[in-house]
């Protein structure tokens, strides 16, 4: 029992603890402000350069291509930003629009007479204890091809670009950009509908330290060289495509004598020139969009092998498609079932509307199981999706290809529970969340108002449709959509932590299943970790008892 004295002893102590916590915390906000005024004193003011929206404002009937889509702000070499600077110059001109959406089509449509790439250079400027501006001498320097990317993406002003580095001749050139590893593609990504410039940069800073594979991504702003003068393009992220390498994506490599296809796949829509998998349930619009082989290329994959990962493919799909409760409890043969929780948690705590159908990536691994993954394309979610508003009191994963029949599965939707219990507590929690936001703004300091100067006219528009009730989900600055982010995945958060556990009930079946789901991390420990171990303890054990043996001799 506690004493009087103790009591009042742990209550001062409990005091001065919050108080010293309180002024930890003042004392650092105090610190971001300062290094925020710092840095707005030492790098460029475009605030009487910004691009006003006006009466006039329109938008193209065939996206978010608007009435200022050619004005530009001007720099000059004086620009300075304490963030990464990049620098391209494409002497015939900017890369064009690939594609439009036909509304009668429902469906993007290509240009025709349009050159996809366009030949130039791109500067790296990055001193990492100091400020870059156009006239600092490169970090990196190359060759490029530059062409946009994107579907709806493609369809707003503040394109996004797919770089491939390459010699004079041609020829690839891996660089080594911001620390991502030596490799030649390279995506500048932020889609103009985030204007909170950190939707993709949160999910996949998380996500990376729950999937492998994950791409890495780092702020930067770009301007864009024509001849004596820049134009200021806005804050963007460096980012790794989703592709096969040591740095990126791991596939083993395919052998003569494997019985499956070690391949990275994609589902999205049909792709001209692709190679598209002809599984049934994609033909007959079971499920949305086309399966592409992205890795190996076509003229790689060695003969028959592209059959068997057919035959993969419509087994595993033809597995989860059945009302015999024997044949569909096989598809957790078939996949590893980790991956697939994983993916679907992310997806659906980031409210990532697209996932599943568009951007979804999955891969063939070393033990020929289909893995889910790397996460992608996250600028249309957290209620960002333009046309509709998201539903934080209900899941939407669930009705994706695939995980539609998963949660048939109650075990799945058991694992489904308690590994969100688990991110929840930690990577996903409410104040990792705000930990990151806060980060991200530190980071970003007075390139935000930069970027704000450059698209706010779009920014502070009406591009999103209001909520069921008639409300508004638009806002005019960087700081209410920051924060309505962080509340939306806070309420979204709350309702799936209360409400997954009773998801079997709500995913209703028929199918009869009571066996228990054995994790495939069980066995992938056994196998990639206490193996090798359980091997040398072995070897030890033997040396240890051959030197026994020459002793009692």
């Amino acid at each position: 029992m506690i004493s009087c004295r103790n009591w009042t002893a742990l209550i001062c102590a409990s005091l001065f603890g919050a108080g010293l916590f309180f002024s930890t915390f003042s004392v650092r906000a105090q610190r971001s402000q300062e290094r925020y005024e710092a840095l707005k004193a030492e790098t460029t003011d475009l605030s009487s350069q910004a691009i006003q929206r006006g009466e006039d404002f329109t938008t193209n009937k065939n996206g978010y291509i608007t009435s200022n889509k050619d004005k530009q702000i001007e720099v000059d070499e004086t620009f300075t930003t304490h963030l990464p600077l990049i620098v391209i110059e494409t002497p015939k001109g900017r890369p064009e629009e690939l594609h439009y959406y036909d509304k009668e089509q429902k469906d993007y449509v290509l240009r025709e007479g349009i050159e996809r790439y366009k030949q130039g250079r791109i500067s790296l400027i990055h001193k990492e204890s100091g400020y870059n501006s156009p006239l600092d001498e490169p970090e990196k320097e190359s060759s490029m091809r530059i062409r946009m990317r994107g579907n709806s993406s493609m369809l707003f002003d503040k394109h996004q670009y797919l770089i491939k580095l390459t010699h004079e001749d041609g020829t690839d050139n891996k660089v080594n950009l911001l620390g991502m590893g030596k490799e030649s593609d390279w995506i500048l990504n932020i889609s103009m509908i985030d204007k909170s410039l950190m939707r993709n940069k949160l999910s996949y800073d998380l996500s990376s330290q729950i999937l492998p594979g994950v791409s890495d991504s780092q702020y930067c702003e770009v301007l864009w060289k024509e001849g004596d003068t820049y134009t200021y393009e806005g804050v963007y992220l460096l980012i790794e495509p989703v592709e096969v390498s040591k740095n990126r994506v791991q596939v083993t490599e395919q052998r003569a004598n494997q019985p499956f296809l070690p391949a990275l796949m994609r589902r999205d829509r049909m792709q001209d020139d692709a190679v598209i998998l002809g599984n049934t349930a994609s033909a007959d619009g079971t499920y949305y969009g086309a399966i592409e082989v992205l890795y190996p290329k076509k003229e790689e994959i060695l003969p028959g092998k592209l059959d068997l990962l057919n035959e993969q493919i419509e087994t595993f799909e033809q597995t989860l498609l059945s009302e015999d409760p024997d044949t569909f409890i096989r598809y957790r043969e078939m996949v590893n079932i980790d991956s697939f929780v994983d993916y679907f948690l992310i997806n659906e705590f980031f409210g990532n509307y697209d996932a599943g159908n568009n951007s979804t990536y999955f891969y063939i691994d070393s033990n020929g199981k289909i893995t889910m993954g790397p996460v992608w394309d996250f600028d249309g979610a957290m209620d960002n999706w333009t046309v509709q508003a998201s539903n934080n009191h209900s899941t939407a994963m669930n009705t994706a290809p695939w995980f539609s029949e998963l949660v048939r599965d109650p075990e799945f939707v058991r694992l489904l529970s308690e590994r969100f219990v688990e991110l929840r507590r930690k990577l996903l929690s409410d104040e990792k969340i705000e930990e990151q936001i806060v980060k991200y703004v530190n980071e970003l300091g007075p390139a935000i108002e930069r970027d704000y100067a450059r698209w706010g006219y779009f920014y502070t528009s009406e591009n999103l449709e209001p909520k069921n009730d008639g409300s508004s989900r638009n806002v005019s600055s960087f700081e209410e959509e920051a924060l309505r982010l962080q509340n939306n995945l806070k309420e979204h958060g709350d309702w799936l932590e209360e409400n997954l556990m009773n998801m079997t009930a709500v995913y209703q079946t028929d199918l009869s299943i009571s066996e228990p789901i054995i994790s495939n991390s069980w066995a992938e420990l056994v196998k990639n970790d206490l193996l090798p171990v359980l091997f040398l303890a072995a070897f030890i054990s033997s040396i240890i008892l051959i030197q026994r043996g020459y002793r009692s001799a």
